[in-house]
Protein backbone atom coordinates (compact mmCIF):
# COMPACT_ATOMS: atom_id res chain seq x y z
CA UNK A 1 0.00 0.00 0.00
CA UNK A 2 2.75 2.57 0.61
CA UNK A 3 4.66 2.15 -2.66
CA UNK A 4 1.26 3.05 -4.15
CA UNK A 5 0.67 5.75 -1.94
CA UNK A 6 3.61 7.10 -2.83
CA UNK A 7 3.11 6.93 -6.30
CA UNK A 8 -0.23 8.66 -6.20
CA UNK A 9 1.67 11.62 -4.52
CA UNK A 10 4.53 11.65 -7.13
CA UNK A 11 1.83 11.57 -9.86
CA UNK A 12 -0.26 14.30 -8.47
CA UNK A 13 2.97 16.28 -8.21
CA UNK A 14 3.49 15.50 -11.73
CA UNK A 15 0.33 16.89 -12.40
CA UNK A 16 1.06 20.52 -10.54
CA UNK A 17 4.20 20.46 -12.86
CA UNK A 18 2.45 19.84 -15.91
CA UNK A 19 -0.19 22.32 -14.92
CA UNK A 20 2.57 24.98 -14.15
CA UNK A 21 4.04 24.51 -17.66
CA UNK A 22 0.57 24.57 -19.41
CA UNK A 23 0.38 21.29 -20.55
CA UNK A 24 -3.37 20.45 -18.92
CA UNK A 25 -3.41 17.11 -20.90
CA UNK A 26 -0.83 15.99 -19.13
CA UNK A 27 -1.69 17.10 -15.76
CA UNK A 28 -5.03 15.79 -16.15
CA UNK A 29 -3.20 12.41 -17.11
CA UNK A 30 -1.17 12.54 -14.10
CA UNK A 31 -4.06 13.08 -12.04
CA UNK A 32 -5.89 10.01 -13.14
CA UNK A 33 -2.93 8.22 -12.42
CA UNK A 34 -2.80 9.44 -8.81
CA UNK A 35 -6.62 8.64 -8.42
CA UNK A 36 -5.69 4.81 -9.90
CA UNK A 37 -2.70 4.74 -7.23
CA UNK A 38 -4.97 5.52 -4.25
CA UNK A 39 -7.70 3.45 -5.23
CA UNK A 40 -4.77 0.21 -5.83
CA UNK A 41 -3.34 2.24 -1.77
CA UNK A 42 -6.72 1.66 -0.07
CA UNK A 43 -7.55 -1.54 -1.66
CA UNK A 44 -4.70 -2.61 0.14
CA UNK A 45 -5.16 -0.94 3.53
CA UNK A 46 -9.07 -0.68 3.59
CA UNK A 47 -10.50 2.72 5.78
CA UNK A 48 -6.59 4.01 6.15
CA UNK A 49 -7.82 7.83 6.69
CA UNK A 50 -4.71 9.13 5.01
CA UNK A 51 -5.07 7.36 1.84
CA UNK A 52 -9.12 8.38 2.26
CA UNK A 53 -8.06 11.46 2.63
CA UNK A 54 -5.66 12.28 -0.28
CA UNK A 55 -7.96 10.29 -2.47
CA UNK A 56 -10.33 12.30 -1.52
CA UNK A 57 -8.90 15.10 -2.48
CA UNK A 58 -7.56 14.11 -5.85
CA UNK A 59 -11.29 12.82 -6.77
CA UNK A 60 -12.53 16.79 -5.95
CA UNK A 61 -9.39 18.25 -8.47
CA UNK A 62 -10.77 15.89 -10.73
CA UNK A 63 -13.99 17.10 -10.28
CA UNK A 64 -15.86 13.74 -9.24
CA UNK A 65 -17.15 15.67 -6.65
CA UNK A 66 -20.08 12.64 -5.06
CA UNK A 67 -17.61 10.27 -4.63
CA UNK A 68 -15.17 12.53 -2.94
CA UNK A 69 -18.13 13.80 -0.83
CA UNK A 70 -19.01 9.91 0.35
CA UNK A 71 -15.33 9.42 1.26
CA UNK A 72 -14.89 12.66 3.18
CA UNK A 73 -18.57 11.51 5.23
CA UNK A 74 -16.94 8.40 5.54
CA UNK A 75 -13.66 10.27 7.32
CA UNK A 76 -16.11 12.18 9.56
CA UNK A 77 -18.37 9.06 10.94
CA UNK A 78 -15.27 7.31 11.36
CA UNK A 79 -13.32 9.79 13.50
CA UNK A 80 -15.56 12.68 14.85
CA UNK A 81 -12.87 14.38 16.24
CA UNK A 82 -10.73 14.92 13.41
CA UNK A 83 -11.37 18.18 11.55
CA UNK A 84 -10.16 16.80 7.92
CA UNK A 85 -12.95 15.79 6.65
CA UNK A 86 -15.30 18.68 7.92
CA UNK A 87 -12.94 20.68 6.34
CA UNK A 88 -12.82 18.97 2.60
CA UNK A 89 -16.87 18.81 2.86
CA UNK A 90 -16.82 22.49 3.46
CA UNK A 91 -14.49 22.70 0.59
CA UNK A 92 -16.87 20.75 -1.93
CA UNK A 93 -19.83 22.82 -0.79
CA UNK A 94 -18.76 25.88 -0.63
CA UNK A 95 -17.56 25.23 -4.41
CA UNK A 96 -20.77 23.69 -5.06
CA UNK A 97 -22.98 27.40 -3.36
CA UNK A 98 -24.47 24.76 -0.85
CA UNK A 99 -24.61 26.96 1.58
CA UNK A 100 -26.81 25.29 3.99
CA UNK A 101 -24.97 22.05 4.12
CA UNK A 102 -21.63 24.29 4.22
CA UNK A 103 -22.88 25.93 7.46
CA UNK A 104 -24.17 22.89 9.18
CA UNK A 105 -20.74 20.85 8.26
CA UNK A 106 -19.31 23.36 10.09
CA UNK A 107 -21.82 23.80 13.29
CA UNK A 108 -21.29 19.65 13.31
CA UNK A 109 -17.21 20.46 12.96
CA UNK A 110 -18.26 22.84 16.18
CA UNK A 111 -20.41 20.49 18.09
CA UNK A 112 -17.77 17.30 17.68
CA UNK A 113 -15.01 19.45 18.85
CA UNK A 114 -16.39 22.32 21.15
CA UNK A 115 -12.96 23.88 22.20
CA UNK A 116 -11.17 23.98 18.53
CA UNK A 117 -10.96 27.67 17.36
CA UNK A 118 -10.22 26.76 13.95
CA UNK A 119 -13.44 25.86 13.40
CA UNK A 120 -15.55 28.49 14.84
CA UNK A 121 -13.29 30.88 13.36
CA UNK A 122 -13.93 29.04 10.00
CA UNK A 123 -17.47 29.38 10.66
CA UNK A 124 -16.96 33.06 11.75
CA UNK A 125 -15.48 33.84 8.18
CA UNK A 126 -18.65 31.78 6.43
CA UNK A 127 -21.46 34.26 8.66
CA UNK A 128 -19.13 37.33 7.54
CA UNK A 129 -19.08 36.22 3.95
CA UNK A 130 -23.18 35.29 3.93
CA UNK A 131 -23.87 38.84 5.29
CA UNK A 132 -25.26 36.80 8.62
CA UNK A 133 -23.84 39.71 10.99
CA UNK A 134 -25.76 38.31 14.27
CA UNK A 135 -24.60 34.49 13.69
CA UNK A 136 -20.60 36.24 13.51
CA UNK A 137 -20.83 38.89 16.54
CA UNK A 138 -22.44 35.78 18.70
CA UNK A 139 -20.16 33.55 17.79
CA UNK A 140 -16.98 35.55 18.39
CA UNK A 141 -18.84 36.91 21.70
CA UNK A 142 -19.20 33.11 23.29
CA UNK A 143 -15.99 32.87 22.79
CA UNK A 144 -14.97 35.75 24.82
CA UNK A 145 -17.61 35.27 27.15
CA UNK A 146 -15.28 31.53 27.75
CA UNK A 147 -11.68 32.61 28.33
CA UNK A 148 -10.85 29.33 29.98
CA UNK A 149 -11.89 27.54 27.25
CA UNK A 150 -10.69 30.02 24.87
CA UNK A 151 -8.10 31.95 26.37
CA UNK A 152 -7.32 33.91 23.17
CA UNK A 153 -10.38 34.74 22.19
CA UNK A 154 -9.89 38.85 21.99
CA UNK A 155 -7.16 38.11 20.53
CA UNK A 156 -8.33 36.04 17.96
CA UNK A 157 -11.69 37.67 17.26
CA UNK A 158 -9.40 41.26 16.44
CA UNK A 159 -7.55 39.48 14.36
CA UNK A 160 -10.75 38.26 12.37
CA UNK A 161 -12.02 41.92 11.84
CA UNK A 162 -8.49 42.66 10.82
CA UNK A 163 -8.65 40.05 7.83
CA UNK A 164 -11.87 41.36 6.83
CA UNK A 165 -10.57 44.91 7.38
CA UNK A 166 -12.85 46.61 9.74
CA UNK A 167 -10.25 47.98 11.39
CA UNK A 168 -11.74 49.68 13.90
CA UNK A 169 -13.80 46.73 14.60
CA UNK A 170 -10.65 45.24 15.79
CA UNK A 171 -9.08 48.09 18.12
CA UNK A 172 -13.17 47.89 19.84
CA UNK A 173 -11.69 44.26 20.23
CA UNK A 174 -8.39 44.64 21.17
CA UNK A 175 -9.38 47.41 24.23
CA UNK A 176 -12.36 45.41 25.31
CA UNK A 177 -9.46 42.43 25.45
CA UNK A 178 -7.10 44.85 27.58
CA UNK A 179 -9.98 44.82 29.94
CA UNK A 180 -11.15 41.68 30.00
CA UNK A 181 -7.51 40.32 30.34
CA UNK A 182 -5.17 42.84 31.46
CA UNK A 183 -2.05 40.51 31.91
CA UNK A 184 -1.52 40.42 28.39
CA UNK A 185 -2.18 44.32 27.86
CA UNK A 186 1.03 45.04 26.16
CA UNK A 187 0.03 42.34 23.09
CA UNK A 188 -3.01 44.02 23.14
CA UNK A 189 -1.23 47.40 22.50
CA UNK A 190 0.71 45.89 19.86
CA UNK A 191 -1.85 44.76 18.20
Amino acid sequence: WAGHKLSGDLALLGATQFFRDGKAPDAKAQVAKAIQEYRTALNAKPGDYVITLALGRTLALDGELQEAENLFKSLVAKDKNNLNGYVELYRIYISQKRLDDAENILKAAVAAVPKDTSMRLMLAQFYFGTHKQDQLVKMLTDMKQDLKSFPQAYFQSGDFYVRVNQLDQAVKEYEAGIKADSKNTNTYLKR
